[in-house]
């Protein structure tokens, strides 16, 4: 073997593991990114897609784990990359969440603004609860309560008893939604009881978004 060889070799990666290195990292990051639409539109069919990508990333690391078994001029660094960037979109998972749902409000806070002035305005049309209304317009699945203050949320996805989506509080009560379990096992809510109860209650988790708006859990 030349030294240019050597050379190459020690260096770790091939063009091939670049790429597939490469394709594993921006596919982990689009599936944590845009998580809930995942999770939420194709239900069961999301475990085996995240599993997939669990093996495949297993499966990388075991062959340039052992690749310095097999050849004592391949370096273990590529291994120890593998590993770091598998933990870090795991420990990133919940914030890279958060980034998908900052890029769907900026896209569609437009829409949200005008219901939220209508809603002020006691002008929103919908179905009416013993909350409030329910109903949607331009595509946009709301609910508002009757205040005072008046509450909004935007359902962005609905599953089999749960719903995520978009909250507007101008008086940040949501705030101090966050998840925990009482004793029977169910999600219970560290917000106000006001704040808990809104929408028909069920209030799990909310996270801050800007100006009053917030992406929170019902259960």
């Amino acid at each position: 073997m030349t030294a240019y060889q050597r050379t190459k070799r020690m260096k770790g990666l091939s063009r091939t593991d670049q790429v597939w290195f490469g394709a594993w990292l921006l596919t982990g990051l689009a599936l944590y990114v845009f998580q809930d639409e995942i999770i939420f539109g194709l239900f069961v069919l999301a475990i085996p897609i995240y599993l997939l990508h669990l093996f495949v990333g297993v499966g990388l690391l075991l062959v340039w784990a052992t690749r310095p078994l097999r050849d004592h001029w391949a370096p273990f660094w590529p291994a120890l990359m593998m590993l770091g960037a598998g933990g870090g979109l795991i420990a990133a998972a919940p914030d890279l969440g958060h980034g998908g749902a900052w890029i769907r409000f900026l896209l569609e806070r437009p829409r949200y603004e005008r219901i939220v002035a209508q809603a002020n305005d006691h002008t929103l049309q919908g179905r009416d609860h013993e909350w409030g209304v329910e109903g949607e317009q331009s595509g946009v699945h709301f609910r508002s309560d009757f205040g005072p203050p008046v509450r909004v949320a935007f359902e962005w996805h609905n599953g089999i008893g749960d719903w995520v989506g978009l909250v507007w509080d101008p008086t940040d009560a949501v705030a101090g939604a966050g998840d925990w379990r009482g004793p029977d096992g169910r999600l219970r809510s560290h917000a106000p009881p006001r704040a808990a109860s809104l929408f028909g209650g069920g209030l799990a988790s909310c996270r801050p978004l800007r100006d009053h708006y917030y992406r929170c859990g019902f259960s």
